[in-house]
């Protein structure tokens, strides 16, 4: 899934989630009360995984457009750092492996929210806010993991470095039903943003009459 669509989806879940902390006092799950919803947290985690590999294609591409070479994912790995990242090393080196996982990979996003949920538990303030963030990286993983045929997250990272699941799906390749997820990804980010956007409009109108009260 697109990156911008996992902070729509992550905007909207936060706006549901707001609604429920202020009308009962606190969220609750499985019996266990969660920690205050922290929206900045919360919004950065929905993005976070992406992040890493981002930055890397940012930085390799920049580089093949200083040398004159076409930014392409699919050129020569031999000649073109772009396609070098994402043909090669998103594979096979250990570091980009890594960077990429940081925050997406199931185990590592559940080690930061347990942690987080301790540290608030401990009367950490911060620990709410790793709690969200870890929240958020999980529902991206989540979302990822059956729409990517063979490069969504690895399972079992740190402790296994080649387990993927290889869905039948994937977001963005046409061989495998990426022509109709596209679309209907792009549907569902029109949606979310019309019940965002009525949302934002409906407290805009409400403080304008407090205010004239």
């Amino acid at each position: 899934m697109q990156t911008y669509s996992h902070y729509i989806i992550t905007a909207a879940l936060n706006r549901v989630w707001k609604k429920h902390e202020q009308s009962r006092g606190s969220l609750t799950l499985a019996g266990y009360t969660l920690p205050p919803i922290k929206t900045a947290p919360l919004m950065l985690g929905s993005v976070l995984p992406d992040v890493p590999l981002i930055l890397l294609s940012l930085g390799a591409m920049t580089y093949d457009r200083m040398h004159g070479i076409q930014m392409s994912f699919a050129n020569d790995p031999a000649h073109s750092l772009t396609a070098w990242l994402f043909e090669y090393a998103f594979f096979n080196v250990w570091w980009v492996k890594a960077l990429h996982n940081l925050f997406h990979a199931p185990l590592m996003v559940l080690a930061y929210l347990l942690i987080g949920y301790g540290l608030w538990r401990q009367g950490r303030a911060w620990g709410a806010g790793l709690f969200w963030l870890a929240i958020a990286c999980l529902i991206h993983t989540a979302i990822d993991i059956p729409l990517h045929y063979d490069d969504g997250p690895l399972l079992l990272f740190p402790f296994n470095w080649t387990l993927r699941f290889y869905s039948p799906v994937s977001y963005w390749d046409p061989r495998r039903y990426g022509n109709i997820v596209a679309p209907l990804e792009h549907l569902l980010d029109l949606g979310l943003l019309i019940y965002l956007g009525l949302g934002w409009w409906r407290g805009r109108t409400l403080r304008r009459q407090g205010a004239v009260a």
